[in-house]
């Protein structure tokens, strides 16, 4: 095991986490880009801080994690993994996380590029985007590993329980599936 502060909001983060894992290990095969953060809020209530911190670690840190080790993956010549944590609010958006659902749709189309996934499958590397529905974790409270900035606010500011689900909203869930399933996604739903 090997443990590495990284902000994946940060290119050169990443690109060390990488160099310190082929260091420990001589290589990697399987990379998980899971990081994420969540603000509540409409579009136009959001300061410009809270999309730049958003964005930063779901949409930035997909984009450093696939520049950093798809490349160290194909020339391993190894069979290997990247696993992009998108969610279900990659198929549909949740009322009230507007920044959230953005990072989510985008980063879940990461991997679609038609050029490098033949490519990697050439060469038996293979792209997963994982889309779990709810799950009872902290991250309505990830401002707790916000670095300070002038718009910094509580992620969760209405103070709404953390779990609150659309129930509302399982059918578009459904359907956005299916829909991206036939579009060629490898989506994966976890819920609890």
């Amino acid at each position: 095991m090997l443990g590495v502060r990284t902000d994946v909001s940060q290119a050169g983060d990443v690109d060390r986490l990488a160099l310190r894992a082929l260091e420990r290990f001589g290589g990697v095969h399987v990379v998980f880009n899971n990081a994420g953060v969540a603000i509540t809020g409409e579009a136009g209530e959001n300061s410009l801080a809270d999309w730049e911190w958003v964005l930063g670690v779901n949409l930035w840190g997909v984009i450093h994690g696939i520049r950093t080790f798809v490349p160290i993956l194909l020339r391993q010549n190894e069979p290997g993994h990247v696993v992009n944590t998108a969610s279900m609010a990659g198929l549909t958006s949740n009322p009230g996380m507007a920044i959230y659902n953005v990072t989510k749709h985008a980063g879940g189309d990461a991997d679609r590029d038609p050029p490098r996934r033949s490519r990697a499958a050439r060469l038996s590397r293979e792209g997963v985007v994982l889309c779990p529905g709810f799950i009872d974790t902290r991250i309505m409270d990830s401002a707790r590993n916000r670095s300070s900035d002038a718009g910094a606010r509580p992620a969760n500011p209405r103070g709404e329980r953390a779990g609150r689900v659309d129930r509302a909203g399982a059918a578009r869930r459904r359907e956005a599936r299916v829909r991206a399933e036939r579009g060629g996604a490898a989506c994966v739903r976890v819920d609890p």
